[in-house]
């Protein structure tokens, strides 16, 4: 690991949203610690296991666009977890060439919570 990639890690670590890479081939490559403590550790694993708990490609599933350049910004329910989140997607350029998906998870459950008391 270079030191460009550590001091990469050390943001995402540092960060409280959860961070994790995925791969072409839907393997988690990486996870923060903010990730960990939402979905369980998943490095090695197949992503719709860990953050979905399904046994296939998730239907709602947009890694192919992001693998293909588009930068995605959406919101998701998580059945898994039971919880809302802001997502944004982009392509990340190793250094080999390859192209990985950079997920940025905000949990925004409270303040989805928090709207929908107000308009009650």
């Amino acid at each position: 690991m270079n030191i460009k990639s550590q001091k990469l890690i050390a943001i995402f670590e540092a960060m409280a949203d959860g961070v994790c890479i995925i791969s072409q081939e839907y393997i988690i490559e990486f996870m923060n610690r903010a990730m960990v403590k939402n979905f369980g550790e998943g490095i090695g694993k197949k992503c719709y296991k860990v953050l979905e708990n399904n046994d296939k490609i998730c239907p709602r599933c947009k890694a192919s666009d992001v693998f293909n350049g588009e930068t995605l910004h959406r919101e998701i329910h998580n059945p898994a977890t039971h919880k809302m989140f802001d997502v944004i997607e982009t392509p990340l350029k190793i250094e080999d060439g390859a192209v990985s998906k950079l997920s940025i998870y905000r949990d925004i459950t409270q303040k989805k919570k928090q709207d929908e008391r107000l308009r009650a």
